[in-house]
């Protein structure tokens, strides 16, 4: 799958899947999707839906990566 703006709803929906089909963190499916593909996880940001952002915070929050206050940096691209 090669990213784009207009392919963004298909990357969602493929970590969506992959998060509810094979048990895995959010966090876990957007790396794999990276190694899979050599890509850099910074590279897909600007294709992370709010609700996979939300996700993925909270996953770091359990697992005391992040503070409960603090944000991930994404930056809109």
């Amino acid at each position: 799958m090669s990213l784009s703006v207009s392919n963004s709803e298909a990357f969602a929906i493929y970590i969506e899947h992959a998060v509810r089909t094979r048990k895995v963190t959010y966090m876990e499916a957007v790396v794999e999707f990276c190694e899979k593909r050599d890509l850099e996880p910074e590279s897909i940001v600007p294709f992370l839906s709010d609700k996979i952002k939300h996700a993925i915070a909270a996953e770091a929050q359990r697992l005391h990566l992040l503070h409960k206050s603090a944000e991930l940096p994404f930056e809109d691209a």
